[in-house]
């Protein structure tokens, strides 16, 4: 337990990191007169929304949303029909050096919360993508991500590292690229949808960082459901669920009442999931928003049903300032996500690909040299006459030395050189065709490194071969207090028994005893290897 000399320190480095994070902040804040567009670009539509900056003020001038029409059944037609309509309204609303951003969300973004022990930066970065690649079904190496962190201390003192994991697949983002390509237009950020709503969270009435928000948008294919602490998105859980499968009750597509009973289901699973993973003072009110956010009755019936206040998300608290135009206030809700996106201002996660990065740093960084370039110009004229002296010395010098190495070329000595550089080639070709074959062990650890839970530590690997066939038995242990132990090893022979590499898989002996607070389950697993 901390002392209370300990306790008046921390709260004195706590008032003093909130004083620096707000002065932080206001300097983050963009300062300027450019106008900000943001896309948001569905399956089924297209969410657009245009945002003027004048010095730190911003006002949102005009969202729209746009459907692909029900006739226009053909992918490649459908694509084109989007890219014309961001082309009009970029023609209608865009101004030479307009900033444009692109919004991510659905099932090609993944969001994971990862706990750390206390570590550097540069050790940070390697661990989370380490356990990121564990916990989300798409390589890292072939997304984008980014995550925010915060550190946490223990009764005891102790320091972990709280870890915020987003990220955006390689192919979702190329798909946004692809429709805007032919529009010529500079995307200079990627963020995430329901990151940026957070941030429009602390304008609702009776806001407090406190307290947890849920908000939830209800697409064509999916339903999202976040989570925010505050303001910062905490989980975020998407949902297979979505308005597709609606119709008026026909063969084979779900009535009304179907859809919603499902949706309900849904969210009470989410629910019941966040309740049991975090501890948060939650509030009694859901916020609902996107296209079923003016559908009454279902947020009627799902208020009825789930004895919670299902609202739409407010917008009242823009209609006594200058921020946004009041004829918009009604069409928000719909498009909340490219209002969110064209109004952020600092602070989010962008994903925008590395390689894009790095041309637009070398980009800003060639824009700004060129004034040093000029001055630096002008006094090496000055200097002109003595080092064009120096100059002629220098070019005797390297006339001397070609002709020294023409001499090296024509020796022995040379050939022997480019003989060994031939032969570490020959070796390296060789060795890179090694690397690229993997062995039988090497997949199935890396396979058995992929499914293991965090809670289960493997003692002992041992793999045999009888009658030709391989089989594996592995020692271990389930360390848990909540859930118990073997909930765990349950889950952990359910990832074996759905994994191609393995089969037969047998709890030999297992055995429990309590140690440090935690309960910890002993076993032994034998299976057959398949692959």
């Amino acid at each position: 337990m901390l002392t209370e000399k300990q306790k008046k320190k921390n709260g004195v480095a706590v008032f003093f990191k909130n004083i620096h994070d707000r002065c932080a902040k206001l300097l983050k804040r963009r300062i300027g007169f450019r106008r900000t567009i943001s896309l948001v670009i569905d399956a089924d539509s297209v969410q657009m929304a245009t945002v003027q900056k004048l010095g730190f003020f911003s006002r949102l001038l005009d969202v729209n949303k746009v459907y692909i029409p029900a006739s226009i059944k053909n992918e490649e037609v459908g694509r084109s029909f989007i890219t014309n309509k961001i082309g009009e309204y970029v023609k209608k609303y865009g101004r030479p050096f307009t900033r444009y951003i692109l919004g991510a969300g659905g099932q090609e973004t993944i969001f994971r919360m990862l706990n750390m022990p206390a570590m550097s930066k540069k050790e940070l970065r390697k661990a989370i993508l380490w356990e990121g690649n564990k916990r989300i079904p798409f390589d890292l190496n072939h997304a984008c991500f980014g995550y925010h962190t915060s550190v946490k201390v223990s009764n005891d003192g102790r320091k972990t590292i709280a870890a915020s994991l987003i990220a955006v697949s390689r192919k979702e983002i190329d798909r946004m690229f692809e429709l805007v390509a032919p529009l010529n237009i500079k995307i200079d950020a990627i963020y995430l949808n329901q990151e940026a709503i957070g941030y429009l969270l602390p304008n609702i009435s009776g806001f407090s960082y406190k307290t947890t928000y849920a908000l939830i948008d209800i697409g064509k294919n999916s339903t999202e459901i976040s989570y925010y602490s505050g303001r910062h998105l905490e989980f975020s859980h998407t949902s297979s669920i979505g308005t597709e499968s609606l119709s008026g009750g026909s063969d084979g597509m779900e009535t009304y009442e179907q859809f919603t009973e499902k949706l309900q289901l849904e969210i009470q699973n989410s629910l019941d999931f966040y309740a049991g993973q975090f501890s948060r003072t939650f509030t009694d009110k859901i916020y609902i928003y996107g296209d079923f956010s003016y559908s009454d009755d279902l947020i009627a019936k799902l208020s009825d049903n789930l004895g919670l206040e299902f609202k739409r998300f407010p917008v009242d608290f823009w209609r006594n300032t200058r921020k946004v135009n009041k004829d918009l206030l009604d069409n928000i809700p719909p498009v909340l996500s490219s209002a969110a996106l064209a109004l952020s201002d600092y602070g989010l996660i962008d994903f925008l690909p590395p390689e894009i990065k790095e041309e637009r740093a070398s980009s800003r960084f060639y824009r700004f040299a060129a004034p040093a370039l000029i001055v630096f110009a002008a006094v090496l004229i000055g200097h002109w006459a003595s080092l064009k002296y120096k100059n002629n010395i220098e070019e005797f010098k390297l006339r001397k030395a070609h002709n020294q190495i023409e001499q090296f070329r024509n020796s022995k000595s040379f050939r022997l050189y480019n003989h060994i550089k031939q032969q570490i080639a020959l070796d390296k070709a060789f060795l890179d065709k090694l690397k690229n074959n993997p062995t039988f062990l090497n997949l199935n650890l890396k396979e058995l490194s992929r499914i293991t839970p965090e809670q289960i530590k493997l003692d002992m690997y041992d793999l045999k071969s009888t009658s030709g066939k391989p089989e594996l038995s592995m020692c271990g242990r389930a360390i848990s207090s909540d859930p118990p132990p073997e909930i765990i090893l349950a889950e952990f022979v359910a990832r074996l028994e759905n994994s191609p590499f393995f089969e037969k898989i047998i709890i030999n002996r297992y055995s429990k005893h309590y140690k440090d607070n935690q309960f910890i389950l002993d076993f032994q697993i034998e299976m057959d290897a398949v692959i």
